[in-house]
This record gives C-alpha cells, structure tokens and sequence, in this order.
C-alpha cells in the first residue's frame, strides 16, 4: 500500500517521483496508466508506493577536494567511489563535477562473478528479502552496483 497524489498544474512524473524520492520508473509501474512523457491530467489520482528510498545522493566537487577526500568524508572506500562514478582511483576530480554518494548508513558493494543473493546477504548481514527489496533490480551480473541501508542504532535511543 502506499499514499495517493493528486496531480497539480505542472506536474511531471519527474517532479513527483523526486518530490517523494523514488525512482520514476517504480512510480510508473504503479500507476498502469502513466507513460513518460505523456502529459498528467490536474486532479488525476496517483498510487505512490511505499519504497525504499534512493541509497545515494550527490557531491558537488569543490576546489582542493580529492577522490581521498570525499571518500573519507562519506565513510566509503575511495577505490569503491570511483568505480561508482566511472572514474580511476587516481584520476583528478575537478570543481562542479557532481558525485554519486551514499546517504548516511547506506553500504554500497559492486558485485564480481560467482556473487550470489545469499554471499551479498551476508556481505551486509541481512536477510536476502530485505537486500532484494531495498534494491530494484538485482542482476547478480559482475560491475551491478547493490546498496542496503544498515541497521545501526541510534545513539539517542
């Protein structure tokens, strides 16, 4: 089950998916009517499903900064940030590039051949429904970037 949206003047798919932080292509499959493109209907009801919200965000580069630096910044190992963002290790990051990070608690891991559900499971420490419903589409094939938000407690709790 998820909440219903009622469309606005100026709605697009790609404004209500970013609006509730999903991926459009999840809010177009629930809404079986809806093609990219085409234009909303003001007043048309729509499903907005309850899913895993998006495991990364961006960083815009700033002068100074190294792929070291971010890296360290966002608690990810360096050679893992650039393969996420199609960059070598050693390769210069320059102002105003963006990069593809994870949110707080998010672990990312890029699969390699033999990987299966249960080894990627472990990986993380979860059950393989949850790793499958927290990312969309798992392919097991090599270079398949799979997140899973971590269950780490809450210091104030």
């Amino acid at each position: 089950m998820g909440d219903q949206y009622i469309v606005q003047e100026g709605d697009t798919l790609i404004k209500i998916a970013a609006l509730y932080n999903i991926p459009v292509d999840v809010l177009i499959r629930a809404n079986h009517n809806l093609q990219l493109g085409k234009s909303l209907v003001t007043g048309e009801v729509l499903l907005i499903p309850n899913v895993a919200p998006l495991p990364f965000g961006y960083y815009t580069v700033v002068k100074g900064d190294t792929l070291y630096q971010v890296a360290t910044k966002y608690q990810i190992n360096p050679d893992l940030l650039a393969n996420i963002n199609g960059l070598e290790p050693k390769e210069y990051i320059y102002p105003g590039m963006k990069l593809l990070v994870p949110k707080k608690g998010v672990v990312m891991y890029i699969t390699k051949p033999g990987d299966t559900i249960e080894s990627i499971s472990d990986f993380y420490g979860a059950y393989p429904e949850e790793l499958i419903i927290y990312n969309h589409n798992i392919y097991l094939l090599p270079d398949q970037l799979i997140a899973f938000k971590t269950h780490i407690p809450d210091k104030n709790a």
